[in-house]
């Protein structure tokens, strides 16, 4: 029988390589994991709190253990070497006790390899000796990592943590000393960002949730490693979690109360219930029936009501043409690394540009959608200009002039003018703010239909 502590190390292995071999998300592989879902509440956070932190410092994890194991590791060989970097990952980033650490990896060494289906094809003897070599391997590599007490990190470029297309992309977009804050600001643990229900008072629930108000005028807290359900008044429905970037695209719509809006791309509901808390009458689209789900709730949670429709947009007429349509587009959400640090490991340069080319045929979709002289706000989170600014450059570039850009004003969002580009776009990077923790990086435009 495995204890917690091993237990929860093993179910972070296993899911490190679904992650990383069969390219799932870290919040599917985890879903999918029946001994993940027995663990007790305690062992299941520290599970994803390893996981997480592993994926946010991936990069530098590998390039430590290419300077101690010199030989590329082989295909049979990943378990051993993503034990080597959970091991890393709870000696520099979580600072658990070395001993500890080198007892529990060693261990799960055996328990791991042992059942691996290499060994089990080979003599009895043959594998003692394979597993045992196994485990001096990984107790030697973490012995000698600790001895030098870390050194190699502290001389590792910061640009080492993520993957070169990603750099490269940033660096060209935003410049390289922009681009290495961005890589650090995705280091940390992201804050937690809170809009308050608008018949609530914002000072008192930011005292009440022990929170700091920001510009964007909803709540945030700091390092806060609990459950999201534990906060005060969650099932009271006081609140919905959003990114402080993430509440800036709704507002280009204003105003909007008392009017219908079609929120394509809705799930799981950030936007859905900010322009519900605005006043806005919404009939809310997403293709997927397990994220509506998730938006559903919320509303129930919220007290809201909204018109929910399962659809995909390509393939979905409305019944009439709206005044205000909000399209947040499916993206490869790179502005969202800070939180979701799998994404870094998971995408590759042709996803920004397949998903680019899907963008298009959504604003086409939307444009069908909207009324004459309807105002659309198309938004993604993605660092990417191929998801941002370049749709903007294509459609004032076409010759059958079809839309009538509208430039966002800092006023319409708090002021905050370094959220805009020269144009009038918006464009938030997670290194704004980074004295708070940062924030996502989103892109947002305003259009007319001619």
């Amino acid at each position: 029988m495995i204890n917690a502590k091993l237990l929860s190390r093993k179910i972070s292995c296993d899911v490190l390589h679904r992650i990383l071999e069969l390219h799932e998300n870290i919040d599917q592989a985890l879903a999918q994991h029946h001994e993940w879902r027995n663990l007790e509440k305690r062992d299941r956070s520290f599970t994803h709190h390893l996981l997480l932190t592993c994926l946010r410092h991936l990069g530098h994890i590998d390039y430590i253990l290419a300077h101690y194991v010199k030989r590329p590791f082989k295909k049979k060989d990943l378990k051993l070497k993503n034990i080597l970097r959970l091991a890393l990952t709870q000696l520099l980033w979580l600072e658990i006790p070395a001993y500890a650490v080198i007892s529990t990896m060693v261990e799960l060494a055996g328990v791991e390899l042992a059942g691996s289906d290499d060994l089990s094809k080979k003599s009895s003897s043959k594998n003692h000796l394979s597993l045992l070599a196994s485990k001096k391997f990984i107790n030697a590599i973490l012995r000698r990592i600790t001895q030098e007490d870390f050194k190699v990190l502290k001389n590792i470029p910061c640009h080492f943590n993520v993957p070169i297309w990603l750099w490269q992309s940033l660096k060209q977009h935003y410049g390289e000393n922009t681009a290495k804050a961005i890589i650090e600001i995705q280091e940390i643990i992201p804050p937690l960002d809170l809009n308050i229900h608008p018949t609530l008072n914002l000072k008192d629930m930011a005292e009440k949730l022990d929170g700091i108000i920001l510009p964007t005028n909803n709540i945030r807290k700091i390092n806060y490693k609990g459950m999201i359900k534990d906060l005060p008044d969650y099932q009271e429905g006081s609140w919905w979690v959003q990114d402080s970037a993430a509440t800036l695209p709704a507002l280009l719509l204003e105003p909007v109360k008392d009017k219908e809006v079609l929120d394509l791309c809705a799930a799981p509901g950030g936007k859905t219930m900010q322009l519900i808390s605005l006043g806005a009458k919404v009939t809310a689209v997403d293709h997927s029936e397990q994220r509506l789900v998730k938006l559903k709730e919320n509303l129930a949670r919220l007290k809201f009501s909204a018109d929910v429709i399962c659809a995909d947009i390509l393939n979905w007429t409305p019944h009439k043409l709206y005044s205000h349509i909000l399209l947040d587009a499916p993206c490869s959400a790179t502005g969202t690394l800070r939180r979701n640090p799998d994404i870094m490991w998971l995408r590759q340069l042709r996803d920004v540009e397949f998903m680019a080319t899907q963008q298009v045929k959504f604003l086409n979709a939307a444009y069908d959608m909207l009324d004459h002289g309807g105002i659309l706000v198309f938004s993604t989170c993605s660092l990417n200009k191929e998801e941002g600014e370049y749709h903007l450059d294509r459609l004032l570039a076409e010759s059958n002039k079809r839309w009538n850009f509208i430039p966002i004003k800092a006023e319409e969002i708090y002021g905050l003018d370094y959220c805009l580009t020269s144009r009038g776009e918006l464009r938030t990077l997670p290194c704004y703010w980074k004295e708070q923790g940062g924030m996502d990086g989103f892109y947002a435009m305003r259009l007319q239909k001619l």
